[in-house]
């Protein structure tokens, strides 16, 4: 059981007190106090004890749930007051469909290195608050290059990224950069120029850890079933509904998007929490999920 304080009693706190309780009465938690700025004005909140930030110190917890939107601007603050930013967690997560603290708390003190075809790894990272411990964040590959690369992955990794052009996005309407890991193309959408692309590679790649879940997408049948055979634990691949591979790793998505999106970026939606498709940490923590299949 994890001992939690609480950090906020505002709107974010009205959202989430329920969820909190849930997780006490599961014996998941237990909240040993809540702090805010309000001084001197309350000794209890909800039943639980209420102490003013100055006293913080003197509570022993484990983990310090923020329940402020702008969980950024109180960083800063809560190094001052000796909370290790390891321990925050955001109070947007107790509502992710199947949550689970233990999980959650292995991701974050263990780690988990996402690796995506596509943007959806980087959003399910942001979307749960985690580190990056991946190098593909903010970019994409070909699904037919991305199996190549995933079924060797040591090499590639090990490769040089190099310059290869710079192309135009029309939706985006920048440049972007595309580098070049031996004969694997890598298209850096949301970076400025190369230079910024393959100092984030780099930096990314030295935090990888050894628990790794890869993540696809295609509309190509002949993509999705080389994928499958892939011999390759912890994988999953999503597919358009028309495409029939009955398969662990198939995820089966009705794909009818009216806003002239791709299918990849129709993906990216189930990494935060937009598409009711399927939990981004059910996925993260390899467990069972619903299917979509009709």
């Amino acid at each position: 059981m994890f001992k939690i304080l609480i950090w906020g009693i505002g709107e974010g706190y009205n959202r989430c007190v329920n969820l909190i309780k849930y997780y006490e009465a599961t014996g998941e938690i237990t909240v040993v106090g809540v702090t805010s700025d309000d001084v001197d004005i309350y000794k209890h909140i909800d039943g639980y004890p209420f102490f003013s930030k100055r006293d913080v110190t003197s509570i022993v917890f484990d983990y310090c749930i923020v329940t402020i939107d702008n969980w950024r601007a109180i960083l800063s603050e809560a190094e001052e007051l000796g909370i290790e930013k390891r321990k925050i967690i955001l109070a947007r997560v107790l509502s992710v469909p199947y949550f689970s603290f233990e999980k959650y708390i292995d991701f974050k003190e263990n780690g988990i290195s996402i690796i995506s075809s596509n943007c959806w790894g980087g959003l399910c990272y942001h979307y749960l608050a985690l580190e990056f411990q991946s190098p593909t964040i903010n970019m994409y590959f070909s699904s037919s290059e991305f199996n190549r690369f995933i079924s060797n992955l040591d090499y590639y990794l090990l490769a040089q990224l190099k310059y290869e052009r710079t192309e135009y996005h029309s939706g985006l309407q920048h440049d972007f950069p595309v580098g070049k890991l031996d004969d694997i193309s890598i298209f850096f959408l949301h970076y400025p120029n190369f230079e910024c692309a393959e100092e984030a590679w780099e930096r990314r790649k030295n935090r990888m850890v050894d628990n790794k879940l890869y993540i696809s997408c295609t509309e190509i049948k002949d993509v999705a079933e080389e994928f499958c055979s892939l011999p390759i634990q912890n994988k999953y691949i999503f597919v358009p509904n028309e495409i029939k591979i009955i398969d662990d790793s198939v995820i089966r998505v009705h794909y009818n998007d009216c806003e002239g999106r791709n299918f990849g970026q129709y993906i990216n939606r189930v990494a935060n929490g937009r598409s009711p498709i399927i939990s981004p940490f059910l996925l993260c923590s390899n467990a069972q999920f619903r299917r979509t299949d009709h």
